[in-house]
């Protein structure tokens, strides 16, 4: 058994994933893609006269979905299976045999699930979040999925419980997308108080760090702001998002 030791004199902060790690979202993924492969081989099996072989989440799941982006994971196991269909648009019904529209479906029943079941917390991990702010460690928050909205407002944390958003938008379009999708209006004062990338540069394999330095600074200069949100674009049309809490705010 390994134990790890994180010394309150040697250490600032502690960022955590919240897939896997602070809650158990990873049984309602399996349950998802297995209820949307499961649905698509039955119906195929039946146009084509073919013996039904469902989705194994003992053996499919690791090997061919788990850890992948959505619609990598929808071409890998259908390869496996031999299967070929056109690979769409991320904006294709979930209705449509494109990968795209399998992974659209996926994502679909994944939303239905995790409003009727929740996404449970691991007790140990929640343990491991209150001792490092009892002893005054800094916590954090990650998440690649694009359901961490969903998520997080199932653990009673919305938008409007955020106070500062640090927005990489080399592009205006981006900001403006960004804006669009989660209901927060272009001129809100939370967002990019102090410019973001259009006015304070893209630095190359350093924009993590310009948007902490920058929410850093808003929690200064706001000590009653509780929560911040740093989202950048990662390339490949995937994102990534932090969610802060500022320690020191007062509450």
């Amino acid at each position: 058994m390994v134990v790890l030791t994180i010394d309150p004199d040697d250490c600032d902060a502690v960022v955590f994933d919240m897939d896997g790690v602070l809650t158990d979202t990873a049984r309602v993924h399996a349950a998802a893609w297995k209820d949307t492969f499961d649905a698509y081989l039955r119906a195929r099996a039946e146009a084509h006269g073919e013996r039904f072989e469902p989705f194994d989440l003992e053996r499919d799941y690791p090997r061919h979905v788990d850890g992948k982006a959505r619609y990598d994971g929808v071409r890998s196991f259908l390869a496996s299976r031999g299967i070929e269909i056109a690979a769409g648009e991320p904006s294709d019904a979930p209705d449509r045999e494109t990968v795209c529209g399998l992974g659209n479906r996926k994502n679909e029943r994944f939303l239905a699930r995790l409003r009727e079941q929740g996404a449970a917390p691991f007790a140990d991990g929640v343990e491991l979040v209150s001792r490092l702010r009892a002893a005054g460690i800094r916590t954090a928050v990650i998440s690649a999925s694009r359901n961490a909205r969903e998520v997080l407002e199932r653990a009673g944390i919305g938008i409007d419980d955020v106070d500062l958003f640090e927005l990489n938008e080399p592009f205006a379009v981006q900001v403006l997308t960004w804006c669009d999708g989660v209901g927060v209006a272009p001129d809100d004062p939370r967002l990019n108080p102090y410019g973001g990338a259009i006015a304070c540069g893209h630095p190359l394999a350093a924009t993590g760090v310009r948007l902490l330095a920058q929410l850093a600074r808003g929690f200064r200069d706001r000590p009653g702001s509780r929560y911040g949100l740093t989202a950048l674009c990662i390339g490949l049309g995937m994102g990534a998002a932090i969610l802060w809490e500022n320690m020191h705010n007062g509450g």
